[in-house]
């Protein structure tokens, strides 16, 4: 019985009809598919799948540092000497959470992008305005900063005060 997540798959791989020179072949590989890798091999691996996706699951909806942590502490078991299998499964449950984090990440700073895309809009719109009304870019832009810093600074004061 082979419980080798990598020799499984070559086996499996193997079976495809396309790299089987015929009928006869591709049956001979299914056989030696089957003798490898029966129902108990098949129950085994969805169950450490299944146990290993109960630990993502906490993981996976908490903070970022609870993540970074979490994955760093995967680091260091897979360092320890693991069986193959095993070390094979956390490797991909790794790359799966990172890949996770990286996701949530990317899709974090699109909106904050897109947000800042409609803002820029909204800018140009009242910059068209103030030019109708006889204001250059450059004259609108410095009385615009200039308000800007006035306000930043009156806020700045409010926090300090309390």
């Amino acid at each position: 019985m082979c419980t080798d997540t990598d020799d499984l798959k070559a086996l499996a791989l193997a079976c495809a009809p396309e790299r089987c020179a015929d009928e006869a072949d591709e049956g001979r590989r299914l056989a030696e598919f089957h003798s490898e890798c029966g129902p108990e091999v098949v129950l085994g691996l969805i169950a450490e799948n299944e146990r290993l996706r109960g630990l993502i699951s906490p993981v996976a909806n908490s903070t970022e540092k609870t993540r970074r942590r979490w994955l760093e502490n995967i680091a260091a078991a897979i360092q320890v000497g693991l069986p193959k299998p095993l070390r094979q499964q956390l490797n991909r449950t790794y790359a799966e959470i990172q890949d996770s984090i990286q996701h949530g990440g990317v899709r974090r700073l699109a909106a904050e992008v897109e947000a800042l895309r409609l803002d820029a809009e909204r800018y140009r719109g009242v910059r068209r305005v103030a030019n109708i009304q006889g204001f250059t870019d450059e004259q609108f832009d410095l009385q615009t900063d200039t308000r800007l810093a006035h306000f930043e600074q009156a806020r700045a004061k409010e926090k300090a005060h309390g």
